[in-house]
């Protein structure tokens, strides 16, 4: 069996369940904030989550679609990322890229039932609202589809695309951002192990997979000529890895330390180590 690990990957060094948290950090509904950097470095959440042993039933996933922005420079290829605000929102204080909810709006420009029509609509409408950059829905390449924990509070099924940026400038939204970067993929995953980024599993995976790629092109050929991934993720808290289907260890969390093909996250320090057997 082979095992590749990628060493890079910064992270939250603790990904606690709410119940684990100290009460100054707990947010509403006993879920979780990402404190300011240099405030708490042992206590970044960046999902309000729920116990897993938890009677009630899975919230329902909300459709939502991300675009990973692409564009070449002298360094390599570059992608953008936002920095939330970083005292509200699922995901405050943490660098993501730009996107958002699937709204109604976005399904009424689509065929009646196509979800990803809609997903790719509300791609392009939330790029522009966030960003001040023009994407069309034709140029979206689709990358993968994530699906969080049913553990999880608040669940968003999202979308992830490719798009080459366009040349003009970047003018945020300050209701969603507070601040934006072209960064190299190693560069912020560098940054993130150095405890200076903050990233969702989603994003520190989908900047992974960005590493050592040549150019915009090189990634939007790439992904056209490849089936789009598929992440159900299952969180487990002891180790603090997130799994996915191939491993293990998925639908059977009482395996997370059996010997056995990986496919996972893991987030028990930092660097965060991606392990996937082929």
């Amino acid at each position: 069996m082979l095992l590749r690990v990628l060493p890079r990957g910064p992270g939250f060094p603790l990904f606690p369940m709410p119940g684990s948290l100290p009460p100054q950090l707990r947010g509403p509904d006993a879920g979780g904030v990402i404190p300011p950097i240099g405030k708490s470095p042992r206590w970044p959440i960046v999902v309000d989550m729920r116990p897993s042993e938890s009677p009630e039933p899975a919230t329902p996933a909300e459709p939502a679609a991300t675009v990973i922005l692409l564009r070449d420079s002298a360094r390599g290829v570059e992608v953008l990322l936002l920095e939330r605000p970083h005292h509200r929102g699922s995901f405050a204080g943490a660098w993501v890229f730009p996107g958002g909810r699937v709204d109604p709006e976005d399904a009424a420009l689509s065929a009646p039932g196509d979800d990803q029509a809609a997903a790719r609509q509300a791609a392009a409408r939330e790029t522009l609202e966030e960003t001040g950059l023009t994407v069309t829905v034709d140029a979206l390449v689709t990358v993968a589809r994530w699906t969080p924990s049913e553990t999880q509070a608040r669940r968003f099924q999202t979308w992830f695309y490719y798009a080459k940026a366009p040349g003009d400038p970047v003018v945020l939204n300050p209701d969603e951002s507070v601040d934006h970067i072209w960064i190299s993929p190693a560069e912020a995953l560098d940054r993130h192990a150095s405890g200076r980024f903050r990233l969702a599993p989603p994003t520190w995976v989908s900047l992974s997979a960005l590493v050592g790629t040549s150019s915009a092109e090189d990634a939007l050929a790439r992904a056209r000529a490849a089936d789009p991934e598929y992440f159900a993720s299952r969180f487990h808290a002891d180790p603090l890895v997130v799994v996915w289907e191939g491993d293990v260890s998925f639908g059977a969390p009482e395996l997370v330390d059996a010997e056995g093909p990986r496919h996972r996250l893991d987030m028990t320090g930092l660097p965060w180590r991606y392990q996937r057997s082929s």
